[in-house]
């Protein structure tokens, strides 16, 4: 992933496209995407396969802090990280009706925030 293009952009005002559910109408939002703050990153060069490529930073924002996206209200950001990783999807249950999503760095480590704040885990149940 590459770090830079977050970090060193301006801000932009970013439009999509919505429609709404029971009446179809469509409608556009706008929001500000601002740059991520370089002064805000966890350090992992002690493990280099989790962070950037050059930097071995990952870079975070906490919305209540500060924020790279005017979406937060909607979509309920409860922080970011830029940073490589992947996405674990793992159902349980006897049918299947438990679905856990979890994110995680290179490594398999379960990615959160500063001092182990906001584990990226979800358990959705049908």
């Amino acid at each position: 992933m590459r770090i830079e293009r977050f970090m060193e952009r301006d801000d932009r005002v970013v439009e999509s496209q919505w429609v709404e559910q029971s009446e179809s109408d469509e409608f556009t939002l706008s929001a500000l995407a601002s740059k991520w703050d370089s002064e805000n990153y966890i350090d992992h060069r002690n493990n280099p396969v989790n962070g950037a490529p050059d930097e071995r930073k990952n870079y975070y924002q906490l919305p209540e802090k500060e924020s790279y996206s005017g979406y937060n209200s909607i979509y309920g950001y409860e922080y970011g990280e830029k940073t490589l990783h992947y996405i674990n999807l793992s159902f349980s249950g006897e049918k299947n009706e438990n679905c856990t999503i979890s994110v995680h760095y290179p490594d398999g480590e379960l990615l959160t925030g500063p001092g182990g704040d906001y584990p990226q885990e979800w358990v959705l149940g049908k």
